[in-house]
């Protein structure tokens, strides 16, 4: 049976590294769009047949899950916390046992996802080092009366990485 991981994400921070992490668990990866290109560029090979693309809420992340389900994948990729609320119901209600049947991770850490059973594996987008970084530059505006606007400055540039948080919803295939 092949074993397929779907990648569908927005920021790309990180994708790379979990990409050939799934490939070393044996997945084939499945991508679209800008995704698919920036795997390309990293020299990772994709399948764009089995993407599904929708609003990033439960309804479709639970319709999403149901295609996917029918194909037998053995691994998927929610590419929010909204679409996952949809995804796990649905994966429930089929009886796939994760990550025994699926490999789950979903793009976007809530402290919901930790107490999933089991935890689910994430992509951490930074939230909260992106509300640190926010508040930092606009009480550094405030302090400097007539200031630029942050970002005016040719060159700047503020980035919040994404890191992969591994918990027990990602397994070898057997």
């Amino acid at each position: 049976m092949t074993q397929r991981a779907l990648l569908s994400v927005y920021d790309k921070t990180g994708l790379e590294g979990f990409a050939r992490g799934l490939q070393q668990l044996g997945f084939e990866l499945v991508a679209s769009g800008n995704t698919s290109r920036a795997l390309g560029e990293a020299g990772i090979d994709v399948d764009r047949a089995l993407v599904s693309r929708g609003a990033f809420d439960p309804e479709f992340g639970s319709r999403a899950a149901v295609q996917l389900l029918d194909t037998h994948a053995t691994a998927l990729f929610v590419a929010n916390h909204e679409a996952v609320f949809g995804a796990l119901p649905a994966i429930v209600s089929r009886g796939v046992r994760v990550p025994d049947e699926l490999s789950l991770v979903c793009y976007e850490d809530i402290p919901w996802l930790q107490t999933w059973a089991p935890p689910i594996t994430v992509v951490d987008n930074g939230p909260r080092q992106l509300a640190d970084l926010a508040m930092d530059l606009l009480l550094g505006q405030l302090e400097r009366t007539g200031a630029a606007v942050v970002g005016s400055a040719p060159g700047r540039t503020y980035r919040v990485g994404a890191a992969l948080i591994e918990r027990r919803s990602t397994a070898p295939r057997r």
